[in-house]
């Protein structure tokens, strides 16, 4: 019978293996960056990171040329993200039952199918709206699969007290796709045309596949009784009592929520905003796009500077209570120049606040249930989507610039009420050394 002790030595072990293959880049925000396959991970997820903000603001483009309808604009990617939200608590299960690294490379094996088809739809001249809603559709129920289980193979390949670092980092990706994927969209659609870049996106997930097929990620060391081995329902009724019973583990979640519905919804709207209210073409719209992703950086890389989860919370903080009066800002601003600037602000309270979301989260969740964590963490975040519609709606009967406002005065309210109501949220303790599974959530 394996005991507690024999668990802890082979996690040693596994950390120790880790390490052998790192390069010395010990302290300082990039010390993830130490460990081989962490960085394998990384760039392949940096490139289908970049294919998926290509798409975003490839498609909301081309929806607009169509349609010339703000709704229809945010409600195609509100199709695409609907479907990984609503299934992200069973494919949650699957990353916690099979090889994580197998699930990534199908996932983006199905999307570059996906966007293999509607490039060529578009590049035909024989694309209508309904082909786009469809394939986003079914892009989104890919993506079902990556979603939960790309953030939870993060601790299999750092060692545990590098595991707040590595989440950092990772979030990086994400921000630099967000600064890398508009530009090129922009770039290509006015060099060549939307075709072109819908191909060009889908070209892309080729060397991401290939980059994961090269991983050999090490197997997380659990307990036999840890695994698990019931129904799907049951590992996913697990998960879920696990979060409800720890209050601080809600708030955070709670805070995930606000900050998808009424924050990030923004970044949709940015073709209506650039075309209808700055005045600019897809050179201005990637500009904007890629100023986001700029601000998104330096947000990711200053929650990477710190470990503690003291710090990471007053940074959770900052960053949440900071959205909603930048994002009212961006809405009032009518002067290109002024709305690149604040638009970089924004992108960098939003990044702080999902970057030091999503850490705390992995701090506060052991291995064995860490992937169903995620895919409830996911399902909260539905109200993305249901927000990218509300935003929609809103711009098309009252405007971009009222909408806008609005929503960041719900984020406000909203983060204020939650923090208010949850105390066990506003503790600050220290954990000491590498942080325990359960000090966050407890």
């Amino acid at each position: 019978m394996p005991t507690e002790w024999d668990g802890h030595r082979k996690e040693g072990r596994r950390s120790i293996a880790l390490e052998t293959h790192a390069f010395t880049m010990k302290g300082g925000p990039l010390r993830a960056f130490g460990y081989g396959q962490f960085r394998v991970f990384w760039i392949a997820s940096f490139v289908s990171q970049v294919s998926f903000a290509m798409v975003l603001i490839t498609r909301g483009w081309l929806v607009l040329e169509l349609t010339d309808s703000p709704f229809l604009v945010t409600a195609v990617t509100a199709t695409a993200l609907l479907p990984p939200s609503l299934a992200a608590p069973f494919t949650g299960v699957m990353a916690d039952r099979l090889n994580r690294r197998t699930i990534l490379i199908m996932g983006e094996v199905a999307t570059f199918v996906i966007l293999l088809a509607l490039s060529f739809l578009v590049l035909r001249d024989q694309v209508q709206v309904w082909h786009v809603f469809v394939l986003s559709a079914l892009s989104g129920v890919a993506f079902a699969f990556i979603l939960p289980t790309r953030p939870s193979l993060v601790p299999n390949l750092v060692a545990p007290r590098d595991m707040a670092n590595g989440m950092a980092l990772y979030t990086t990706l994400i921000s630099a796709s967000m600064f890398v994927g508009p530009a090129m969209a922009g770039y290509v659609i006015d060099a060549w045309s939307i075709g072109a870049a819908f191909l060009t996106a889908s070209l892309l997930l080729i060397p991401a596949v290939a980059l994961l097929l090269l991983m050999r990620p090490p197997q997380p060391v659990e307990r036999p009784e840890q695994a698990p081995t019931g129904s799907v329902l049951g590992d996913l009724s697990e998960g879920l009592a696990y979060v409800v019973q720890r209050p601080a583990l809600v708030g955070i979640l709670l805070m995930a929520l606000a900050s998808a519905a009424f924050g990030a919804p923004y970044m949709t709207l940015l073709p209506v905003v650039a075309r209808d209210i700055l005045d600019v073409g897809p050179d201005g719209l990637g500009l904007l796009g890629a100023g986001s992703g700029i601000g998104a950086l330096v947000g990711a890389f200053t929650v990477a500077f710190f470990s503690s989860s003291r710090h990471i919370k007053l940074l959770l903080f900052a960053g949440g209570l900071g959205i909603g009066p930048f994002l009212i800002l961006f809405a009032l601003s009518s002067v290109f120049a002024v709305s690149l600037a604040i638009v970089v602000v924004v992108g960098a309270v939003l990044q702080i606040t999902f970057t030091s979301n999503i850490t705390l989260v992995q701090m506060a969740v052991p291995d064995y249930i860490r992937g169903r964590v995620m895919g409830i963490r996911y399902v909260i975040m539905t109200a993305g989507p249901l927000g990218i519609l509300l935003l929609g709606v809103g711009a098309e009967v009252l405007g971009p610039a009222v909408a806008l406002s609005l929503m960041g005065l719900f984020a406000l309210v909203l983060i204020m009420l939650i923090l208010a109501a949850i105390p066990e949220l506003r503790q600050l303790r220290e954990p000491t050394g590498v942080p325990d599974a359960h000090e966050l959530a407890d």
